[in-house]
């Protein structure tokens, strides 16, 4: 009796065991596969565009909005060249840098003709770093009666010196001297950084003193 007891419960463990079995592989052979990877296609349109998140160089087309935000500061790179496309009816209203009136000139000096002394000599200083415009030159001389004078300047421009006579006249005699004078109109352009010299000379060998001044007015000229 307990050899048939024992052989039925092996027989239903077998059953149990096999059916187990049978129920997984049914299970498993049931089951339905993964979804196989896919594209996804956005359609939103341009009004409502999708949030994207540039990564390394980025190239944009057409036109960019762009709000500020705090100060702007914009620099030029090099030295860029302009044109102004201003009309005659509405021009650009310029300055003239070597306008005369701007930067005007004027200066004057004098030196005595000692006893013995036949000619004197003094000279103006011209600014460096300008050119100068001598519009206009005056000069006076008295030596005892009797006696002449003449006047000269003297200019260097270009790194050459030359000489311009003044126009001497009789104004009479004043006392025991004679004046003599000259008022013209030159032009005459002198280096900066040098001096113009006017020199009186007068006859008589040098008898009796006297004198002679000069005064000049012109205007400056800035040079590069």
């Amino acid at each position: 009796m307990k050899g048939i007891k024992s052989y039925f419960l092996t027989a239903v463990g077998v059953a149990v065991l096999v059916g187990s079995f049978m129920l997984s592989g049914a299970y498993t052979s049931s089951a339905a596969p993964p979804p196989a990877t896919q594209d996804v296609r956005v359609v939103n349109t341009t009004t409502n565009p999708v949030p994207t998140l540039a990564q390394g160089t980025t190239n944009v087309a057409g036109t960019v909005q762009a709000a500020q935000s705090g100060a702007w500061n914009v620099g030029i790179s090099g030295t860029p060249t302009f044109q102004v496309g201003n009309t005659a009816s509405n021009p650009v209203f310029v300055s003239d840098v070597n306008e005369p009136a701007l930067h005007p000139f004027q200066a004057r000096g004098g030196v005595p003709l000692n006893a013995g002394s036949v000619d004197a000599t003094f000279g103006i200083p011209v600014p460096a770093g300008k050119r100068l415009a001598i519009k206009f030159v005056s000069a006076l001389a008295s030596v005892p009666t009797g006696q002449v004078v003449r006047a000269t300047l003297f200019a260097t421009i270009g790194g050459v010196e030359t000489q311009h006579n003044l126009v001497m006249t009789p104004q009479g005699t004043f006392g025991l001297q004679d004046d003599f004078a000259a008022s013209q109109a030159v032009e005459i352009f002198v280096d900066g950084g040098t001096e113009i010299f006017v020199e009186f000379d007068r006859s008589g060998a040098g008898v009796g003193a006297g004198g002679g001044s000069a005064s000049i007015s012109g205007y400056l000229i800035n040079m590069p």
